[in-house]
């Protein structure tokens, strides 16, 4: 597997899932229908903006290099225990934006992390 992975040494997470060989330009301004097809283009750098999950398994915050397959596909048994996490990885384009979403209540990012963190406290794997 050529995957490398780096992880910076301050609180925020660093995950590169580039290959070496993979071209990492980022393209934007894609308007799509698909939300992952519009990930996809956003970029390749990534932010996963929900709780932290039990056992340091991706800490909020968290900033992963790669595109949102890569991403997605590297994160496969967590998005398999707690499914809102694939909506809570996003472009870093979008981070201001989402951000705002989740200190306000009625939308679907707000939503999500309240259900992962009801499942980790219902899991009773709260630290």
């Amino acid at each position: 597997m050529g995957k490398n992975k780096k992880v910076s040494n301050s609180d925020t997470k660093q995950t590169d899932l580039t290959t070496e060989d993979s071209d990492t330009e980022q393209e934007s301004g894609s308007e799509t229908q698909n939300d992952e097809s519009k990930k996809e283009k956003a970029g390749t750098v990534f932010a996963y903006i929900g709780p932290e999950l039990p056992n340091s398994r991706l800490k909020s915050n968290a900033i992963i290099i790669g595109t949102y397959g890569e991403v997605t596909e590297h994160y496969k048994d967590i998005i398999e225990d707690y499914p809102q996490v694939a909506t809570l990885i996003i472009p870093v384009s979008e981070l201001s934006a989402a951000r705002k979403k989740i200190k306000s209540g009625g939308n679907l990012l707000n939503n999500y992390c309240k259900e992962i963190a009801e499942t980790i406290k219902m899991k009773g794997e709260i630290k």
